[in-house]
This record gives C-alpha cells, sequence and structure tokens, in this order.
C-alpha cells in the first residue's frame, strides 16, 4: 500500500509546481537553480531544451561546430540529440554532446530534410547522465556550403539556466572556443532531458 500511496502523490505533488521560463539571464535565485522547472508546463516526460529561438541572422557556414557551453543547475538525463531547425534547413547534421575539454560524451546524426523551422528534429542517444555545477559543450557540426545557421544575436529561451557563452571550433576533440559570454547560442543544437 506504501508504494501505491508514492506512486499516486508525485504526480499530485508536481500539479502544484510553478512554471517559469528561463531566458538567459544568469542571476537565478537559489530556488530557481535548484528546481528543474520546464518551459510551458509541469512535470513529466523528456523536455526539449532550447524553448524558442526569436531574431539573428542566417549566417552561412564554415567547416567546423558551433552552439554553446551549459554548466547544468542540477543534475539532469540526457535522452536525445537534435536541431531546432530555421528556414531552409534540409542537411545531415551530427549533433555533439562534450566534456570541457571536447571530449565527445554522446552523439547523434539529425536529419533536418523534410523539417518545418522552428519544429525540433532529435535523435534518442542511449542514456547520459550529466552532474551540476559541471560545465559541458552542446554543438552541431556545420559545414560550407551546407545549411545555413543563426549567428549569436538570436534570443534563445531555454529549459533550464546554466548556458554561460556560446561557442565555436573547427573540428571536435579539443575544447571549444568562446564567441560571446553570457546566454547565447550559436546555431540551434538542443537535447531531451528528464
Amino acid at each position: 500500500m506504501r508504494l501505491l500511496i508514492v506512486i499516486l502523490f508525485f504526480p499530485l505533488a508536481l500539479l502544484g509546481q510553478s512554471t517559469n521560463v528561463y531566458t538567459g539571464k544568469q542571476t537565478k535565485t537559489a530556488e530557481q537553480q535548484s528546481n528543474v522547472i520546464v518551459a510551458g508546463g509541469g512535470g513529466g516526460g523528456d523536455t526539449p531544451f532550447i524553448s524558442s529561438v526569436t531574431g539573428g541572422v542566417s549566417v552561412s557556414p564554415f567547416d567546423g561546430i558551433i552552439g554553446y557551453q551549459w554548466v547544468p543547475p542540477v543534475n539532469a538525463t540526457i535522452t536525445a540529440l537534435g536541431i531546432k531547425p530555421i528556414s531552409g534547413n534540409s542537411g545531415t547534421h551530427t549533433v555533439y554532446f562534450l566534456d570541457v575539454n571536447g571530449t565527445i560524451l554522446a552523439s547523434a546524426s539529425v536529419n533536418l530534410s523534410g523539417s518545418t523551422a522552428g519544429v525540433d528534429v532529435f535523435t534518442t542517444i542511449s542514456s547520459l547522465s550529466v552532474v551540476s555545477g559541471t560545465p559541458y559543450y552542446v554543438m552541431m557540426s556545420v559545414a560550407s556550403g551546407g545549411d545555413n545557421y543563426l549567428n549569436d544575436s538570436s534570443t534563445v529561451t531555454f529549459a533550464l539556466s546554466g548556458v554561460t557563452q556560446s561557442s565555436w571550433n573547427s573540428a571536435t576533440g579539443s575544447t571549444p572556443h568562446i564567441q560571446t559570454g553570457g546566454a547565447k547560442s550559436m546555431g540551434t543544437p538542443t537535447f531531451k532531458f528528464h
């Protein structure tokens, strides 16, 4: 009987949880930093990390990887890697989850053929556990002559705080370079977590 009570109580507790959207401001209260709060709704299921993207300039790519550094405010499990495509995207990209040294922790091929601008495309991965307070990079491959991407002047709304800078590199295997400090992203690589 005790197990049944716990199972019923957990979802009821989530119904009363407030919903907040972190839009990149890095000054959060201790309560905001310690709670997993989902943009646009309560708990349950896997949550896309990028909630929305507005503005920004579509630019032609170089050969390399682009994305952002993320320092999770809570422990989390990553279950899929993806891209929030922009208008005209139709190529296949590799999305990477890297450690602070640029070592690949997980990767997935994401095919944007037939995709709709602003609608996430994900590829499921083996679960990856991330640790609160540990820096990671979320990056996507780009290629000269391939799909354009949004530069880091766009406004990106993330489901959790902790994005510290937009980043780029000419290849995987080394620490990505800082492009712009603050909650910014080059391109729109994303992931699902719980």
